[in-house]
């Protein structure tokens, strides 16, 4: 395709584990790579995304998730997906992928401690229209000092990840 660089994703599902060994969950992860390059920084990527590639990129994640919904259901495991703030709006306005999370009761949606806003925690209008709706939600790296403790008192979370930084 000319000098046109073409970036292939792949998902990885990462075991979540409690303290004592046992698998009560994956957390969905993404890489990004290109034939000759190294794996680039997932992050970064997702974050230099515009809201379409974003939208792209989570409906092709809960379509990689939804091959395995036997498999989480069978062994009563939740699956967490990272989302930004506009992928977070499109779980609650964008009817594809509505449709799509509405199927997968087995998923969590994982906000991180720098989602714009986190710190209204239940006042913010896209946290409170997700948990309003139903969906569950995650907050990852708790701790890396980005999040106040107000972030975490309110309630908006069934789990906390805690940044490996705050130990």
């Amino acid at each position: 395709v000319g000098s046109e660089m073409c970036i292939r994703d792949s998902f990885i599902a990462e075991p979540i584990m409690t303290t004592s060994g046992q698998l009560v969950g994956c957390e969905l992860l993404t890489r990004f790579h290109s034939e000759g390059m190294q794996v680039l920084n997932s992050k970064y990527y997702i974050m230099a995304m515009d809201a379409e590639g974003k939208r792209e990129l989570l409906i092709r994640q809960l379509q990689a998730i939804e091959v395995r919904a036997s498999w989480f259901r069978d062994n009563r495991l939740y699956c967490t997906v990272n989302v930004d703030i506009i992928q977070a709006r499109l779980c609650v306005f964008d009817r594809e992928v509505i449709q799509l999370l509405d199927k997968l009761e087995y998923v969590r949606l994982e906000i991180s401690e720098n989602f714009e806003g986190l710190e209204q925690g239940i006042n913010h209008p896209v946290l409170k229209t997700l948990l309003n709706v139903g969906y569950r939600l995650f907050l990852d790296d708790l701790g890396s000092g980005r999040a106040n403790v107000a972030a975490l008192t309110t309630g908006c979370y069934e789990a906390v990840k805690i940044d490996r930084a705050f130990y």
